[in-house]
């Protein structure tokens, strides 16, 4: 399991969440060649391990933005700029999953100009996603 917060005094919060962005780093790291697959040669097995591990980033970012049920955001004390760098994933990974949705829509329908408007824009939300979450876990530290 992966360790929501770590609750030790010596951090000070920097690291707080820090293996949560790891681990989002990695999903946005392997979506990226599914969803290459996925609009290219439309392998379904690739193209649902690409917005499963999307979900999951999407799950993983909610909690770090919004809290659950279980109250997760009150322990975690994000500087704002930080805590902004997890708003955009997740709003990345919102955006990419409604693309997603359209682009099966017109997969009925082959409009080809719009399957391809449709892949750019998911890419391009795919490494907005990813370049933030890397910033979210080691883009801490930075100057302002």
């Amino acid at each position: 399991m992966i360790p929501l917060y770590d609750n030790s005094s010596t951090n000070n919060g920097n690291e707080t969440g820090k293996c949560i962005g790891v681990s989002m780093v990695i999903l946005l790291t392997l979506t990226l060649p599914f969803n290459y697959f996925t609009f290219i040669y439309t392998i379904d097995v690739l193209a649902s391990l690409s917005f499963i591990c999307v979900l999951i980033v999407l799950i993983l970012s909610g909690v770090l933005v919004g809290g659950c049920c279980c109250c997760c955001k009150k322990r975690y004390n994000f500087e704002p700029r930080v805590r902004n760098w997890s708003i955009a994933v997740f709003c990345g990974t919102l955006a990419y999953t409604v693309l997603w949705m359209l682009w099966l829509l017109t997969w009925i329908d082959v409009y080809p100009s719009v399957q391809i408007a449709t892949a750019v824009l998911s890419y391009a939300f795919l490494l907005e996603a990813l370049v933030l979450s890397v910033f979210f876990t080691w883009g801490r530290g930075w100057k302002k």
